[in-house]
């Protein structure tokens, strides 16, 4: 006689213990993708505090399910990650003051780095052509996002995304 017997404790155990070994490799690597994608060069603007503040948290087992995340803690993590919106700027010293074409102080003080200088902008929005608008805003630079989706496949997970 043939039997075939399933321990369902065993296999739950099991597959828990490789679901967390699972995750934890797909957390590691992409903690280490996104660190690459922020490293001190890879960009105009990367000095490494970015690179620096990304760490995994998890995995964390609640009954049956394995979770993790991977984040960033640095103040400005989200604006790198999705880019601005098109917004208004205006000088530390005169919130909300539009003057077009006053050069009179406060004015903005930035490096362009098109310009490879020191810029002040008169009035703001810095062209007529740009009316209401002075920071044009950019694509974000998914440092998070686009190494999960990529080594999800890898590891076999799916992936799926939702805003938080």
């Amino acid at each position: 006689m043939a039997r075939v017997v399933m321990y369902q404790l065993i296999m739950k155990e099991t597959s828990i213990k490789e679901a967390l070994r699972l995750t934890d490799r797909l957390l590691d690597a992409t903690v280490d993708a996104a660190k690459a994608l922020t490293a001190p060069g890879t960009g105009p603007y990367t000095t490494g505090h970015l690179s620096s503040t990304i760490e995994k948290e998890g995995p964390h087992v609640s009954g049956r399910l394995v979770t993790g995340s991977v984040v960033a803690h640095a103040s400005y993590a989200t604006i790198a990650h999705d880019g601005p919106e098109v917004h208004n700027i205006f000088p530390k010293d005169a919130p909300h003051l539009w003057r077009f074409g006053s050069r009179h102080k406060p004015q903005l003080k930035f490096y362009w780095r098109r310009a490879g200088r020191t810029v002040y902008a008169p009035h703001i929005p810095m062209s007529p052509n740009f009316l209401g608008i002075s920071h044009p805003g950019y694509k974000g630079k998914k440092y998070l996002s686009t190494p999960l989706r990529t080594l999800s496949r890898i590891f076999g997970f799916k992936y799926i995304s939702t805003e938080l």
